[in-house]
């Protein structure tokens, strides 16, 4: 059997490439932070914005594991692993943006706004209908979108709406029990008229939607859209 070549520089070669590799994970980390839930609720950040971090990781770890190999096993790791890996961490380097998922709260709020929006709307008609809570709450879910908030578990957690009948103003506190993205439809004694106010999170706690500092709330009348003036219903 002929010996093993002698390798000095092996165990120099495997510092850098762990010194480089944990430079690159730290560039990274903001967007591996943004997949993670910390309380029971929180915003899903666009999976488009974690790829890079994701893929960076991987390559990291598969390096890592050759230069062991290169280092302990007398597997000798390809020339260019080394120049890869210090490549790639001078271009996450050069533009750590890449790496920050930005905040969803835009996402979210843009969100919310389309869903109250369309459940002014879907109220004001099934008002004009004579809709009882059951049907109202029907209509308005059915023309709900998407929404941008997961559980702990990063299962999606939908926007939903609440009707509450007889109320004498709006919903200006989440319910206890309620997930962020809950709507609430407060009718009137009347029926002919109500409030609309969503939960949202901020800062991890869940509160309603405020515009200007105070809780924003849309007035909800009976209109027919397909009655003369009704257009703008």
């Amino acid at each position: 059997m002929s010996p093993s070549p002698c390798r000095p520089l092996r165990w120099v070669k495997f510092g850098a490439g762990i010194a480089t590799g944990t430079f690159a994970l730290g560039v990274a980390a903001p967007s591996w932070r943004a997949a993670t839930v910390a309380g029971p609720y929180a915003e899903l950040a666009a999976p488009s914005r974690l790829l890079p971090g994701l893929a960076l990781g991987a390559f990291v770890v598969a390096s890592w594991a050759w230069l062991v190999f290169d280092a302990a096993l007398e597997r000798p790791a390809p020339r260019w692993l080394l120049a890869a890996l210090v490549g790639v961490t001078l271009a996450a380097g050069s533009a750590p943006a890449v790496f920050f998922a930005p905040s969803s709260a835009q996402r979210a709020g843009e969100r919310l706004d389309r869903a109250l929006a369309a459940a002014r709307s879907e109220a004001a008609r099934g008002l004009a209908g004579g809709d009882g809570a059951d049907a109202l709450h029907a209509r308005i879910a059915a023309h709900l979108p998407p929404t941008v908030f997961v559980d702990r578990w990063l299962r999606p957690v939908p926007l939903s709406i609440a009707v509450l009948e007889g109320q004498d103003g709006p919903v200006l506190s989440p319910r206890p029990g309620d997930a962020p993205g809950t709507l609430y439809l407060a009718l009137s004694a009347t029926r002919d008229a109500g409030w609309l106010t969503a939960s949202t999170l901020d800062g991890g706690r869940i509160s309603i939607v405020r515009d200007a500092g105070r809780p924003l709330v849309l007035g909800v009348v009976a209109c027919d859209a397909a009655s003369p003036g009704g257009e703008g219903c």
